[in-house]
């Protein structure tokens, strides 16, 4: 039996918390991880060995490096070989990460404009190398 864990890193704030947000809430906020998020996630997979949760999936947008992408830095992110070592680590304690990404209607605020094009070749592209990024960290090959 699969039992699954969710969790996401990093985080959002107001840039000017005195200042009235928009009605959507895009533009007036930063993304940043936490120098502890790491630790959380060690944690989390403590707790997932604990009490028996065999797979733990993480969101990635606001708290991974996308290599194709620099564009969508966000200070503090880990980078592909950082996510890697968890999953790695992760897997020796026996939990399987996996991750996860908001997609189309999700991506108008962490993909920047590109997220607000929907079904256009751009935003299939940008699309194709998240994914493929995602994918490159998070997969182990077990020789």
């Amino acid at each position: 039996m699969i039992w699954l864990a969710s969790t996401q890193i990093g985080h959002t704030r107001p840039v000017d918390p005195e200042k009235k947000p928009d009605p959507l809430g895009i533009t007036e906020r930063e993304v940043f991880v936490p120098d502890h998020d790491m630790k959380i996630l060690d944690d989390r997979v403590d707790w997932c060995v604990r009490t028996g949760i065999t797979h733990l999936e993480i969101w990635l947008q606001r708290g991974f490096r996308f290599p194709s992408h620099p564009e969508l830095d966000v200070k503090g992110a880990f980078s592909a070989e950082e996510m890697n070592a968890f999953v790695r680590r992760a897997r020796k304690r026996g939990v399987k990460v996996i991750p996860g990404l908001e997609l189309a209607a999700h991506s108008a605020f962490w993909l920047g404009p590109v997220g607000r094009m929907i079904s256009t070749p751009p935003y299939y592209r940008l699309v194709r190398d998240v994914l493929k990024d995602a994918f490159d960290a998070f997969v182990i090959v077990l020789v």
